[in-house]
């Protein structure tokens, strides 16, 4: 990763009480600027990994915890294929 990158990227969605509605939702969706987020990590040359950290309710005191109080996506199994799709279609695109 070049040495520019975490400061590009922490530019792109900076996190405070107000936004974490807004970044808490799947890949593509949510108040994330996914187009300037994917530019930076491109503009750095980062090859590595990408992960999604995704939080459900099936565990109550977790969810309590991440302040998750809605159902955020159809089935895990759905969260991974939308999640894939959609990083593979900015990185290839």
């Amino acid at each position: 990763m070049g040495s520019n990158a975490p400061g590009k990227l922490g530019a792109t969605a900076p996190i405070t009480d107000d936004t974490i509605v807004a970044i808490a939702s799947p890949p593509g969706q949510g108040g994330v600027d996914w187009d300037t987020s994917f530019a930076a990590l491109k503009e750095s040359g980062y090859d590595g990994w990408m992960v999604v950290e995704a939080f459900g309710l099936a565990l109550p005191d977790l969810a309590a915890a991440t302040k998750i109080w809605r159902k955020m996506y159809d089935s895990e199994d759905q969260l991974c294929r939308d999640a894939l799709s959609f990083m593979k279609s900015r990185v290839e695109g």
